[in-house]
């Protein structure tokens, strides 16, 4: 949905588009790069609120002896008791990676040209009515190609120069050599 975001705004197509590609016409929303993405904080308030039940659980059991009791109890997961050490973490390790490596391959760059360029009618639900043409909609048991892709293989079976070397990459081969993990780490 990153990807429907940045380019609906992108495009000038009206925020109510957004809740229209979650209802039963099928639309094809191309995946953004998982490069920049950051689960901020897990949030454990389910799990905390089980943890503190069941300790209220076991102290009631007066069958149970008190050592017991506590090595069966588990303490509530609290972020905001590490919060400067993650914090840190955070600048030092993870967003420090995150700006070399787009940096370095200029990953979302590129895939915002791919789509800039792209002129199939997939996408045509990107307009500034926030209306899903019948063209756009995925038939059901339909399938379609990735259109990234596509449109490489297009580009280059074309004899397009405009497209370089270094842009399109082998699907295979993946970004700059990238494959496996690291690849996945990038495509998401």
């Amino acid at each position: 949905m990153v990807a429907m975001a940045l380019l609906a705004v992108r495009t000038g197509s009206p925020p109510s588009l957004i809740p229209k590609s979650f209802l039963s016409q099928r639309i094809l929303v191309p995946n953004a790069p998982a490069v920049g993405l950051l689960l901020e904080q897990p949030i454990f308030d389910t799990y905390n609120k089980r943890v503190v039940e069941d300790h209220e659980e076991l102290t009631k059991q007066a069958k149970l002896p008190l050592d017991e009791i506590e090595s069966r109890r588990r303490d509530p997961i609290d972020f905001t008791l590490h919060k400067e050490e993650i914090e840190a973490f955070k600048l030092e390790h993870i967003y420090q990676r995150m700006r070399e490596e787009e940096e370095r391959l200029n990953i979302f760059d590129r895939w915002l040209r791919y789509i800039d360029s792209y002129t199939g009618n997939d996408l045509d639900y990107l307009n500034s009515e926030g209306v899903i043409p019948a063209v756009a909609v995925i038939k059901k048991g339909g399938k379609r190609k990735n259109i990234l892709i596509e449109w490489r293989r297009e580009r280059i079976l074309e004899g397009d120069q405009s497209t370089s070397a270094e842009q399109d990459v082998d699907e295979d081969e993946g970004v700059e050599g990238l494959k496996g993990k690291a690849l996945d780490e990038m495509e998401g």
